[in-house]
């Protein structure tokens, strides 16, 4: 109903064709973020940050009208600094994190060639489709990715460029200067949204300025905005084949009542904006990061443990060590992890459970701690994929 009375009201500003201008080019009525950081500047929505230390969180500046579910939207922006921006739709607020914050859909604005336009899930999945994918995302969360047939050059961020956010159904498309970046097409119910809010993003970090322009609106009809149906499976390609966990152990045969501790160093790649832990076991575990306890788990449904408040983002990267204590009960013993990591930069990569990992079934002082000597201890075990019996993942 929001959504409705706002397009009425602003039915002047209504083109022929159907689009809406929701910036009056001349102030920020209609929106709502942090004065701190959002004005405007010769006719153009600006966002300013000041640099590693401003901002706690991701902030946003939300378009006051409603949600808006079915639609196209154009706008011109550009970019200035050592960081990145983007827009958001069918968001939803984050009061657990803080004021002015925002999580869902974002079309991406980053200098990095393979980000620019491609599809975040800020605070939920991270990085759903590169820039030049078209994506498939099964009811599991599982993507099947195939090569789009367009350019991935570099763009210039501080020139003014058109993106299109085009949404029908749960069929997304992604364009910059009239070009595909992503499309998408999600099936997973559990994480999606259909319906939600715009809003512009200015990102934690080194300082930047992001500026917006020419934001248009145009909603769809039904007719128009049916669910895509599921594509048959298809091979993923090489390319597209993300590292997954294994279930390890300390030997091929588990015994009743055994408890085994593991620990695997890892390098973070500068500084840290995200941080996502996937745990599984059969039977019991304690994980330790840096000697720090961060979960408990009992089980092997998957747990899901966002980490990105234990790294420190305005920090460069550096060795870290996680720790596990894993106890079987009897039967099949198992311990599977995955951290998903990502920077600013959305540079992504992962540390998961493999014969990487050194396991002993006695710990010595200090065992859970970084630069332990773990001379003795041996490569753990790997028992299978992800998907092995009888956990099937």
């Amino acid at each position: 109903m929001a959504l409705l009375c706002c397009l009425a009201a602003s039915s002047a500003l209504a083109a022929d064709d159907g689009f809406v201008e929701l910036f009056n080019g001349k102030d920020l009525t209609g929106w709502d973020g942090n004065p701190e950081l959002w004005t405007v500047e010769e006719g153009v929505i600006t966002g300013k940050t000041k640099g590693p230390d401003h901002l706690p969180y991701n902030q946003f500046l939300t378009w006051t009208g409603g949600e808006v579910k079915d639609f196209e939207l154009r706008l011109e922006f550009r970019l200035e600094g050592n960081n990145n921006s983007g827009v958001q739709y069918r968001a939803q607020h984050r009061e657990d994190v803080g004021k002015w914050a925002i999580k869902g859909y974002q079309a991406d604005i980053h200098p990095a060639p393979n980000y620019s336009g491609m599809l975040y899930d800020e605070g939920g999945r991270g990085i759903l489709a590169q820039r030049g994918q078209k994506v498939t995302i099964g009811a599991d969360g599982k993507k099947t990715v195939e090569k789009l047939d367009v350019s991935t050059d570099a763009i210039d961020m501080t020139q003014w460029h058109e993106m299109t956010v085009i949404c029908k159904g749960n069929h997304l498309h992604h364009l910059i200067d009239g070009v595909t970046t992503v499309e998408i097409i999600d099936n997973q119910e559990s994480e999606r949204e259909m319906s939600g809010l715009i809003a512009f993003q200015v990102h934690r970090g080194p300082a930047m300025k992001a500026q917006f322009r020419n934001v248009r609106l145009k909603t769809l009809n039904e007719g128009q905005a049916k669910a895509a149906k599921p594509a048959k499976p298809q091979p993923a390609k090489k390319n597209a084949v993300k590292a997954e966990p294994k279930w390890v152990w300390l030997d091929k045969e588990q015994k009743e009542n055994q408890t085994i501790y593991l620990r695997k160093e890892f390098e973070a790649k500068g500084a840290i904006a995200a941080a996502r832990l996937l745990l599984a076991c059969d039977n019991e575990m304690t994980v330790f990061l840096d000697g720090k306890k961060v979960a408990e788990h009992s089980g092997w449904e998957p747990l899901f443990v966002n980490l990105t408040k234990q790294f420190e983002k305005e920090t460069p990267g550096g060795v870290h060590t996680f720790a596990i204590e894993a106890k079987n009960s009897g039967g099949p013993g198992g311990v599977l992890l995955q951290l998903d990591l990502e920077s600013g930069w959305r540079d992504s990569w992962s540390v998961v459970t493999d014969g990487s990992w050194k396991v002993s079934e006695e710990p010595k002082r200090g065992w859970r701690a970084p630069k332990f000597d773990a001379a003795g201890w041996s490569d753990a075990v790997v028992l299978g994929e992800l998907t092995m019996e009888p956990w099937k993942l």
